[in-house]
């Protein structure tokens, strides 16, 4: 009986594992979830109002254009170009642990703490 109730938790639990590793995630895509993410911030703060204007002498808001794209487009471009290389590591940080150890773990990846990773001169703008 024992044996029975063994086998069938390891067929559950490799057809979960199966079906969560298999089916796409879309909570945080960058093709089409974070540049909506990033257009919705932008349309929430203080960059759609008269920051642009008053700040960096830009007339049109989240309209102006930059060669071709709009201030929203460079946004989400950016945010997809963060996340499209390894820099997408050191976007975390867990405020409950000491800064050393606030990091992305997930072995056998650890990356620093946003924090730390932003204060060196090394990294790449």
């Amino acid at each position: 009986m024992k044996q029975k109730y063994n086998i069938t938790l390891c067929v559950i639990l490799i057809t979960l594992i199966t079906w969560a590793v298999s089916n796409p995630i879309f909570a945080f895509e960058d093709d089409f979830v974070h540049p909506k993410i990033n257009e919705f911030a932008a349309e929430q703060s203080i960059l759609d109002g008269d920051y642009l204007l008053n700040e960096l002498g830009i007339s049109g808001g989240l309209d102006s254009k930059f060669n071709t794209l709009t201030i929203v487009d460079c946004l989400k471009e950016g945010g997809t170009a963060e996340d499209a290389n390894i820099r997408c590591l050191s976007h975390f940080h867990d405020p409950l642990k000491p800064w050393d150890d606030a990091g992305l773990f997930l072995v056998p990846v650890f990356s620093s703490s946003a924090l730390l990773w932003a204060q060196h001169s090394n990294n790449s703008a």
